[in-house]
C-alpha cells in the first residue's frame, strides 16, 4: 500500500508542470478513451483515431501520438494478442518500407497503464545514422480496439520532455 501511494505522488509531482500551465482534453468516444494534455503542445493533428501533438526543442519536433485502430472480429476474442515481437515486426517493417532507418529495442515487454494490461516498447531509432532518435509507446486493448501512445524525439532533447509524456500517460483513462 505504501509503495502504491509513493507511486501516486511520484506521478503528481511530475505532472505539476502540467497544472501549472494549464491542460487540454482529448476525448475519443469512437475509441473510448481519453487523456489530457499541457496547451504547450501544439495540437498538429485531430482526426479520428489519430492525435499528433508537438513541441518543438532545438529546431527539432518532439511528438506525441495517440493511434487508434480497429481489431478484425477475430482478434477482439482474445486478451492483448499482440505480442512485443510483433509489434516491434510492425515497426521494423515500416522503417525498412521508407528504407532510411535502422531500429535497435532498447526496453520491450508486459506491463500496465493505470491499472490497464498493456505492451511497452523502448526504441532507438537511427535515421541515415545521422539522426538518432527515441521513442517509447504503449499499447493498450480496450474492447475491439487498440490504442497506441507514442513519444518520440531527437535523443538529445528526448529526456527533456519525458516528464510530459509521463503526465500524459498519467493521464490517460478509458471510458466508463
Amino acid at each position: 500500500m505504501r509503495k502504491s501511494w509513493l507511486i501516486a505522488l511520484v506521478m503528481m509531482v511530475l505532472a505539476l508542470p502540467l497544472v501549472a500551465e494549464g491542460l487540454n482534453t482529448y476525448t475519443s468516444e469512437e475509441f473510448g478513451f481519453s487523456l489530457d494534455y499541457s496547451e504547450a503542445w501544439e495540437n498538429q493533428l485531430d482526426i479520428g483515431p489519430l492525435l499528433t501533438l508537438t513541441i518543438l526543442d532545438e529546431e527539432m519536433p518532439v511528438v506525441f501520438s495517440a493511434i487508434a485502430e480497429s481489431l478484425a472480429a477475430e482478434e477482439r476474442m482474445g486478451e492483448l494478442d499482440l505480442s512485443v515481437d510483433e509489434a516491434l515486426e510492425m515497426i521494423h517493417a515500416q522503417l525498412e518500407d521508407i528504407g532510411l532507418a535502422s531500429l535497435e529495442v532498447l526496453e520491450s515487454g508486459n506491463t500496465t497503464l493505470n491499472e490497464i494490461p498493456a505492451l511497452h516498447l523502448n526504441l532507438k531509432i537511427s535515421i541515415l545514422d545521422l539522426i538518432y532518435m527515441k521513442m517509447d509507446s504503449v499499447i493498450v486493448k480496450n474492447g475491439g480496439n487498440l490504442i497506441f501512445l507514442s513519444y518520440l524525439a531527437e535523443e538529445s532533447v528526448y529526456d527533456k520532455h519525458a516528464s510530459d509524456y509521463a503526465a500524459i500517460n498519467w493521464s490517460f483513462r478509458l471510458a466508463e
